[in-house]
């Protein structure tokens, strides 16, 4: 039978909210990406808390929070299930970075209540981390599910997700990027072609094709202008994905320019451990980065110009003029909120945003500029004194009292309940023990009542009081073992692993101390400040996504079957949706549900499961893709029914690259349960099969057919030239070739 499939946004569907979609494949639910905004109110998750407890496998994209910054909450609160979540290794480690300096960044100024960093942990362990092209498979109850990851472009780890069920493909691409950056690798979109179903976000289908050497003129530009002026110049970004490109764009070019007179720093309560594991994840990265490290043996994100800082004290070490990448980019939370309040009404500082500010955020009004003048909350964490001091300091006397009560009398019953056990396991029934007892006189609750025994066979030597004495680990040579020393060694692997869970040890072990630090006597306050915008204010397009132009491209190439169109505004849906219908002839629909819109897909394909006799198994396949292809002349059988026509018209049933039978079989509504049976068809049944070309015709393999066939072939300009009257082509985004000239004599 045919895959059913389904497709509900729960967000992010027609407007840029969070990436949130749900997918069902034959009842099997697929979480695609689990977003939240930067204000992370919960009512927002109201459609993901209907949907999470029946979650049968969560699909992450990428590193940032429009992808995974609801997925603790969803875990912690909504009931989402830890068992089948999946992501690329540096978009699971780089994910926990960023989620611990989202918690830090709002926990530094209020109560912050929706998850904490121990459930970031249990949901983070739980991820299964994947390698790109790793086929993993799903058990269903209808049968099994392939996912695999692909490069996307645009993050370090981020994936473009591959669904087969049978015959039926689903491709998840958001967020991707077809251009290669300086550490990341493009899309690779030539490993997708007719899919059953393509979906993909177009939020930057107005966006305009600019040369990358342009941009990067514009962005240093002003940048140095702002400098040599004596300002400085503050950078809104991420701190984990976007972060990584923009700081290597610029230590390169400090590096090559030698500008050791202005100083760069990331600004971040993770900026350490966030670029030790970019440090640890050149794997991942292009080509370019891996042969430059085995060549020099210098890692690129061993920084020279870059200063890394957890604090705004920190910062204040930094000499002369200065460019902060400060998280985060939306300017709603985080140490740029604060860092902007204090730079913004100076006309000789410069704030540089390199991506779109999102709708209701401090970012967007800013770079809106309807007005000089901003209203802005400040949420602050003050120290107590006073009154308010006092009577705190009265309130942790009273807990620590309760506390050393408490822990007198839980050491109290631990202590009888050890002395009832010895006594039971070592003393005959005849032993009389006297009940422990409390000295009145002793502030310690350990004080026991000597044991006296009446019988004449003592399992001791001679009465003696319990005790405990300390137990000591000690190898065969008489070493005391150091247990903590060796689980480290023993968790580090060969290929980094072990490295990259010191370091998010590292990571939460420094986020603990700074909770340990701010348990002084504290309260959140809340300013409203009143901000004279009066800085420069520049924009350039760093976020890495694929412009309007290359998404006609893109979808032209890839050619889908169906297609829905996510994360975008009505207008820039529309044009996407009149560009497909009129020049992707092969797409036979193109959708674009709002939320909680469930869009039914039919695939129009009935799958068959057959056996084949002997002499059919024995056949000849030829490899294609990711399927072997044969040409099958036979007759089914089923159960009672004698005979059924052969498979196809002609006799014989061939099969494209993606296994769909050319002539669809209509289903057989009185077969039995049993499966049906192909059998080799008599010979006088079998017609001349027609000549299908599987796959794409490369020129230059058709160019070494033609060299071993004794031809004379030439390049020339994309053309191959065969005996200097036939030309072969290819037009630019199209499968197609043309042939010009006699191709025969």
């Amino acid at each position: 039978m045919a895959a059913r499939i389904s497709f509900r946004p729960l967000a992010g569907a027609r407007d840029q909210t969070p990436y949130c979609f749900l997918l069902e494949v034959d009842d099997f639910r697929i979480l695609l990406d689990c977003g939240w905004d930067d204000h992370f109110r919960p009512d927002e998750l109201a459609h993901l808390a209907d949907v999470a407890p029946t979650i049968d496998a969560v699909l992450l994209s990428h590193a940032d929070l429009p992808h995974i910054g609801a997925l603790p909450y969803a875990v912690n609160k909504l009931g989402l299930s830890t068992n089948h979540i999946y992501a690329t290794g540096p978009v699971g480690k780089m994910g926990q970075m960023f989620m611990y300096d989202t918690y830090q960044s709002f926990r530094s100024v209020e109560e912050f209540a929706l998850w904490d960093l121990d459930d970031v942990d249990t949901v983070f362990e739980s991820i299964r981390l994947v390698r790109y092209m790793q086929r993993v498979e799903l058990s269903t109850p209808t049968g099994t599910i392939e996912i695999s990851a692909h490069p996307s472009g645009r993050t370090l780890g981020g994936a473009v997700w591959r669904i087969v069920k049978e015959t039926e493909e689903i491709v998840y691409a958001v967020d991707f990027n077809h251009r290669k950056e300086k550490h990341l690798n493009p899309w690779c979109i030539e490993d997708f072609h007719r899919p059953t179903l393509l979906i993909a976000d177009v939020a930057n289908a107005l966006g305009p094709h600019e040369g990358r050497k342009i941009r990067d003129k514009d962005f240093f530009t002003n940048i140095l202008e702002t400098l040599r002026h004596g300002g400085n110049v503050l950078i809104p970004i991420d701190s984990a994905a976007r972060v990584l490109e923009v700081m290597l764009l610029m230590d390169q070019y400090w590096t090559f320019n030698r500008l050791r007179n202005y100083s760069i720093a990331f600004l971040s309560n993770t900026s350490f451990n966030t670029v030790k594991f970019a440090q640890s994840q050149l794997e991942w990265m292009c080509d370019d980065v891996t042969n430059y490290f085995e060549a020099s043996r210098e890692n690129p994100f061993s920084f020279s110009y870059i200063q890394l800082c957890h604090s705004l004290e920190e910062l204040k070490s930094t000499r002369g003029p200065v460019v902060v990448l400060a998280t985060t980019a939306s300017l709603e939370y985080g140490m740029a909120r604060e860092l902007f309040t204090q730079w913004c009404d100076n006309p000789s500082n410069m704030v540089l945003f390199t991506e779109h500010g999102r709708p209701n955020t401090l970012a967007h009004a800013v770079m809106s500029r309807e007005n000089e003048s901003i209203t802005v909350q400040m949420k602050r964490r003050v120290h107590l004194d006073g009154e308010e001091l006092e009577e705190w300091m009265q309130m942790k006397h009273l807990e620590r009292e309760q506390q050393r009560i408490d822990d007198a009398e839980r050491l109290l019953q631990e202590e009888r309940k050890e002395l009832e056990e010895s006594e039971m396991a070592m003393v005959p029934d005849t032993v009389t023990v006297l009940q422990p007892t409390i000295n009145r006189y002793f502030t310690d609750a350990s004080v026991h009542d000597l044991i006296v025994t009446t019988s004449s066979h003592h399992m001791r030597p001679y009465p003696m009081f319990p005790s405990n004495l300390p137990k000591f680990d000690y190898d065969e040579f008489g070493e005391h073992v150091q247990w903590d020393e060796i689980l480290k060694h023993v968790n580090e692997s060969p290929d980094g692993e072990g490295e990259d869970d010191v370091l998010m040890m590292d990571a939460r072990d420094t986020l603990d101390a700074i909770e340990e630090y701010d348990e002084e006597p504290t309260k959140c306050i809340v300013e409203e400040l009143q901000l004279n915008v009066r800085c420069q204010l520049h924009f350039v397009d760093l976020e890495g996504r694929s412009d309007g132009r290359s998404i006609k491209n893109i979808l032209s190439t890839i050619e889908p079957r169906k297609l829905i169109l996510t994360h975008a505004n009505d207008h820039c849906i529309k044009l996407m949706t009149r560009y497909v219908e009129k020049h992707v002839k092969q797409c036979e629909r193109v959708l674009s549900p709002n939320i909680t819109e469930t869009a039914s897909i039919a695939t129009g394909t009935s799958v068959y499961n057959a056996m084949l006799s002997d002499e059919l198994s024995r056949m000849p396949l030829f490899p294609a893709g990711n399927y072997e292809l044969s040409f099958i002349d036979a007759i089914m059988r089923v159960a009672e029914v004698e005979a059924i026509p052969s498979v196809s018209a002609s006799g014989s049933s061939a099969t494209d690259s993606k296994g769909k039978e050319e002539e669809t079989l209509e289903p057989n509504t009185t077969a039995s349960s049993s499966a049906p049976v192909l059998e080799a068809a008599p010979l006088d049944r079998i017609a001349p099969h027609p000549a299908i070309m599987v796959g794409e015709l490369k020129l230059s393999d058709f160019k070494k057919l033609l060299d071993d066939a004794g031809y004379h072939c030439a390049f020339s300009k994309g053309v191959l030239l065969v005996e200097g009257g036939i030309s072969l082509s290819k037009p630019s985004h199209s499968r197609r070739t043309v042939v010009k000239g006699p191709v025969s004599p």
